[in-house]
């Protein structure tokens, strides 16, 4: 039996960093634009330090969410807004992207599947742009520098490589100001014979299939489907009242050995290794901010988090919802601020968990998890929520706050690190448990081909201090 209701049409907040470590967005000649903070050389990748995800699901009343907008504004010295009101028109006026669905009859191309890119829909058009997806190709959404790019520099793309026709009144006109200019902003289908066929092999699988079927080399096209999917809500806890704000956040990363899945049993989600990892292994990063949403109180409030379209088929499908508690199991940064870590925070618990956390440095948005024990594919992960939070009993709905998880080392409590006798709170905080291994360390051969390798070191590669959460050290040592 599912915990989830339809309800009629929520909108919906889609979650987009205005500012990381590779790129802010902030206002250009012609509205919000991204541009570089730091440095490219040709061919690197734009956004390997940031999310990137896409969604399909886009409805009027639905909004971005720039999150710290007010350190973008700082940066870039203007004023980005917090929250950016979305349209479904906005999929048919340059700002989506296009994707090929196949046909699993082999009676056409493909149909149209439209859907926005973060952050890549904040990228302006430029007959020259310095921003592309080849060599791989437009449909993966990887950029990659197509010249040397200085901090500071906007980020454009070239819309002909994704968009066939485009004849939206607003776009007839391009005003890029670029050298080799083609005057009109519009789709592949409108350049001259020379221009199609340098650009051609840059162009998505989309683009290419209506250029094969215009030519009358291929099978046509089906028009835009509009992507059919049901919003649901879970139903609210007694006495749980306020808002619930719908947060769309991607899932894992198709080069992480991790999935998330809803347990059949007990309709939990979970956090499984989908390969054998060795103890002190990065296992996976995720990416960390403060909670997007306090009450009037500045207590924050639970969120019902949405995933985007999965970018591998075992991955939730987008629109599934999970109800995220901060109270129940969220870190708290030094100064006591919640943090919102995605799907992470649906690790479940243990009192001798196979991952732990590194948060080393609070300045970072990215943080990993190591595996604290060997881990086979298939296992569920697993951490110790008494390290992450120093006081679970202001959650209302924790109970008796017992613990059964079973392990060995099983305090009989999930109350929080606050609650643990001295014993644990020591052996928790030095790690005495998590038998010493020598680190992993990555090795190249000629080829470029990494694998990993021993050092003669006996120290873990996991700081033990580092594995608790900010807050919980800090009350610990005070």
């Amino acid at each position: 039996m599912t915990n989830k209701t339809t309800i009629d049409a929520p909108s919906q907040t889609v979650f987009c960093p205005a500012i990381t470590y590779d790129y802010r967005v902030g206002n250009g000649k012609y509205g919000l634009a991204l541009f570089a903070n730091r440095n490219f050389k040709k061919g690197d990748e734009i956004f390997s330090e940031s999310l990137e995800f896409h969604f399909t699901d886009v409805r009027d009343g639905d909004s971005l969410l720039l999150d710290q907008h007010e350190k973008a504004s700082r940066k870039g010295n203007t004023e980005v807004p917090q929250f950016v009101p979305l349209k479904y028109e906005a999929l048919e006026v340059t700002h989506g992207a296009v994707m090929l669905k196949p046909d699993p009859m082999n009676e056409s191309a493909g149909s149209e599947r439209w859907g926005l890119e973060v952050p890549g829909m904040f990228m302006n058009h430029s007959c020259n742009p310095n921003v592309t997806d080849y060599p791989r190709c437009a449909e993966t959404g990887v950029g990659y520098a197509a010249r040397d790019i200085q901090m500071g520099d906007e980020l454009t793309s070239d819309y002909a490589l994704d968009f066939y026709y485009d004849a939206h009144p607003s776009f007839r006109v391009c005003k890029c100001g670029e050298a080799n200019c083609r005057g009109q902003l519009a789709g592949f289908r409108e350049l001259n014979d020379t221009e199609k066929k340098k650009l051609l092999p840059e162009t998505t699988r989309y683009v290419q299939a209506m250029h094969k079927a215009d030519l009358g080399e291929g099978l046509p096209v089906k028009k835009m489907e509009r992507p059919c999917i049901s919003r649901t809500t879970t139903p609210r806890k007694d006495n749980e009242d306020g808002e619930v704000l719908r947060v769309m956040f991607p899932g894992p990363d198709t080069d992480e050995g991790v999935i998330v899945k809803q347990d059949e049993n007990t309709q939990k989600f979970g956090i499984y290794a989908i390969r054998d990892f060795r103890i002190g292994e990065e296992v996976y990063n995720f990416w960390s901010t403060q909670w997007p949403l306090l009450d009037n109180n500045g207590v924050p409030v639970p969120v019902d988090m949405v995933f985007s379209e999965p970018t591998a088929n075992n991955h939730p499908k987008e629109g599934t919802v999970v109800r995220i508690n901060p109270l129940e199991r969220a870190p708290q940064d030094e100064d006591g601020n919640y943090l919102f870590c995605g799907w992470d925070l649906l690790a479940s618990h243990s009192c001798e968990p196979n991952i732990v956390y590194d948060f080393n440095d609070e300045e970072e948005q990215w943080r990993t998890v190591y595996a604290a024990k060997e881990i086979k594919a298939g296992d569920m992960l697993t951490t110790d929520l008494n390290t992450m939070r120093w006081d679970r009993s202001i959650y209302d709905y924790l109970g008796t706050g017992e613990c059964h998880c079973g392990a060995s080392k099983c305090t009989g409590t999930t109350k929080g690190f606050k609650f643990l006798s001295p014993k644990d709170q020591e052996e928790r905080k030095t790690m005495s448990w998590l038998h010493k291994t020598p680190p992993l360390t990555r090795t190249y051969d000629e080829d470029g081909e990494g694998s990993d390798s021993d050092s003669d070191s006996d120290a873990s590669s996991v700081n033990p201090v580092k594995a608790l959460a900010p807050y919980v050290l800090g009350s610990f040592e005070e």
